[in-house]
């Protein structure tokens, strides 16, 4: 089940962090672990202003959506449950209800590239963020 949320309990907050360090451990191996690992506070305190597409079952969240006004900030989820649809119903479901979305992708996470341009994105630019190559993606209603 698919909830919108603009304010995640401390149990979700865990949950999505946990997720999300998970996520980006294992899907940027090209990036040193370091960098994600000292990340967490700030990623934490950026949480409390976003607005999240939570999927979940049995109170425990398989994957989540985090969204700052119509860029995502983020996708991610749990490894024993990816190849599920989830990433995919979570992206319908914040296409369902925006006009415009906007995201960045590494170059080399080519699963999520995949996933993006299946569902419509295209890549409007590329950016160098001084750890690897990604790709500003942007998605419009037809």
């Amino acid at each position: 089940m698919i909830i919108k949320t603009e304010q995640l309990t401390a149990n979700q907050l865990t949950q999505v962090r946990d997720i999300w360090l998970a996520g980006n451990l294992s899907g940027h191996p090209f990036i040193d672990p370091a960098y994600w690992y000292a990340q967490v506070p700030a990623v934490e305190i950026a949480f409390r202003q976003a607005t999240f597409y939570l999927d979940q079952a049995d109170g425990e969240i398989r994957g989540f959506l985090g969204m700052v006004q119509t860029q995502i900030a983020g996708l991610f989820i749990r490894t024993q449950d990816q190849g599920q649809g989830i990433g995919t119903a979570l992206l319908k479901q914040a296409q369902h209800d925006n006009t415009t979305l906007t995201l960045e992708v590494y170059r080399e996470n080519t699963r999520a590239l995949k996933l993006y341009q299946h569902l419509g994105f295209v890549i409007t630019r590329t950016i160098d963020d001084g750890h690897a190559i990604a790709y500003e993606m942007m998605w419009q209603e037809a």
